[in-house]
């Protein structure tokens, strides 16, 4: 049996649940099912890309966003909105994680853009430099 590629994977399921065929719950249930039967279980963190990328080629990217402290309303708009522009997405969703050890600022990602302002990483940026 030939070995579906991520990508062609990713593209049928997001078709599927665009087209309402097929509901998230039960696309990740069909995929973990798959890579288990498969014996690919060490692509699920590539797999996820992958449906992130297709998302983000239709319209919709996902922000993940790691800050030291909580993001105002303002930020949030903000973030949204550089994303939305870098990325010709014409939806962006945010998810924010905090993390004291950035010490300040914010990390934020998405499947095809990744932007470091924090503290640590402006430092590292600097170190580089020296």
């Amino acid at each position: 049996m030939n070995k579906l590629s991520r990508r062609r994977i990713a593209k049928q399921v997001v078709s599927r649940i665009e087209d309402g065929d097929l509901t998230i719950s039960r696309a990740a249930k069909l995929l973990a099912a798959y890579l288990i039967t498969e014996r690919r279980t060490n692509e699920v963190h590539l797999l996820l890309n992958d449906l992130a990328s297709e998302l983000e080629s239709r319209g919709t990217t996902t922000i993940n966003v790691v800050s030291a402290h909580k993001l105002t309303d303002q930020i949030n708009r903000e973030l949204k909105d550089l994303f939305k522009k870098q990325t010709g997405a014409s939806h962006a969703e945010l998810e924010a994680e905090l993390d004291p050890a950035l010490l300040g600022g914010l990390r934020a990602s998405s499947a095809n853009l990744e932007v470091d302002l924090s503290v640590k990483g402006r430092l590292n940026a600097l170190k580089a430099q020296l």
